[in-house]
């Protein structure tokens, strides 16, 4: 379910954007090789890696994919259990030759149209499912992926590091892999100045990541340390992003102002840390000057109950909350059954549900107290924050 949603919404998206841009260029600037320059000449391509195999196709007959695993997106992997990447193009974008051993030679197919795509037009997107910063694992086997390939997209997964490794490796391998996509754009159906990436919680805050820092030069020495393809841009066209935790450094507040009260069970020193949290996301709210969408600054103000649960911030949370639910509400088919809400973990939205303590939680914030980092720095989100030469 989540897959089709996501695909659903992401070709509306995409249909929107590329529909705004206007037809895209005829010429991309695309590389014909190792160390020749670019259209741009501002800049060339280095790097040892070879581009995709064409030779090494396999063909699922009964999605009409084509697709292929295990492809070395960066020289000098810190993991090569997760940096790799697979690919899955739907079956009309190619002209496919059986070698008899399982695989497939492939040309590209000019002339086949999927959903009013051609190999030429077609949007490239990136799932980052990364709850938590966790890691992605590389595909190593075929996988369902007809919700895109359908629709004419063409599918790229690249397994990336996770928050174990530190920051910024999950970032960096992603954006190396969209170097490689760039790399290889030449000989490949889909255009790899239409990538999209795409996620939800911590995978939605490394979406919104890659698509902010597009060539920042403060992912360079990271992306050199790993040997990604240099010349070659890490931008993409979009990112569509759900839930994003972005705002860590707020989050612990955040979280005890927001799910403080629904809580028992505590000890009277974390009840204390968490009244102590909850007051201090309303000072960071009060200094933030965050507007409403009529310019007016929204603040938090002591109440009777509760902490700091008034004021107008208060008041336009409450109102978001109370639409989000009426939406559910109108839109829901009753009895309603979580299992098929697209989520993980049941819930409203799949990603929620009652924890413990009475806490309304994610099951793995441990308890539901100090929600993101913990006292003894063990929480997975705090990890994060280490910097993955320092790991």
């Amino acid at each position: 379910m989540w897959k089709k949603i996501s695909a659903a919404v992401m070709a509306s998206l995409m249909a929107c954007l590329l529909a705004a841009c206007g037809e895209p260029s005829t010429d991309n600037g695309k590389a014909e090789g190792v160390s020749q320059d670019e259209t741009d000449t501002s800049r060339s391509i280095v790097t040892n890696l070879e581009k995709i195999d064409m030779s090494k196709w396999m063909y699922h007959t009964g999605d009409n994919v084509y697709y292929q695993t295990g492809i070395s997106y960066c020289e000098r992997p810190a993991d090569a259990s997760y940096e790799t990447l697979a690919v899955f193009v739907p079956g009309d974008y190619f002209s496919g030759t059986d070698n008899g051993d399982g695989t497939y030679t492939c040309e590209v197919n000019p002339d086949a149209e999927v959903n009013g795509y051609t190999a030429k037009t077609a949007p490239v997107v990136m799932p980052i499912d990364t709850p938590g910063y966790s890691a992605q694992a590389a595909l190593t086997d075929y996988m369902s992926l007809t919700e895109y390939t359908e629709a004419g997209f063409v599918y790229a997964h690249a397994g990336c590091r996770g928050r174990d490794a530190g920051a910024p490796a999950g970032v960096t391998d992603i954006k190396a892999a969209i170097r490689y996509l760039r790399y290889t754009d030449d000989i490949m159906p889909g255009d790899a100045e239409k990538i999209f990436v795409f996620g939800m919680s911590g995978g939605g805050a490394q979406s919104a990541l890659v698509g902010a820092t597009g060539d920042s030069e403060l992912y360079d020495p990271y992306l050199e340390q790993i040997g990604a393809v240099q010349g070659v841009s890490d931008t993409v066209y979009g990112s569509m992003d759900w839930c994003p935790i972005t705002n860590l450094d707020s989050a612990d507040e955040a979280y005890e102002w927001m799910m403080g009260i629904t809580r028992n069970g505590l000890s009277d020193d974390e009840q204390a840390i968490s009244d102590v949290l909850a007051a201090s996301f309303a000072d960071y709210i009060n200094q933030a000057g965050i507007k409403d969408e009529n310019g007016n600054v929204l603040t938090l103000e002591e109440s009777e109950d509760g902490i700091f649960q008034a004021g107008s911030y208060y008041d336009y949370i409450v109102g978001v909350i109370e639409e989000s639910l009426n939406n559910f509400l109108s839109d829901t088919e009753f009895p309603y059954d979580s299992s098929a809400s697209g989520g993980k973990d049941g819930g409203l939205g799949g990603m929620g549900g009652r924890g413990e303590n009475g806490d309304f939680a994610r099951p793995d914030r441990e308890g539901g107290f100090e929600g993101f980092d913990g006292q003894d720095d063990q929480k997975g989100d705090g990890r994060e924050f280490r910097d993955m030469n320092e790991v």
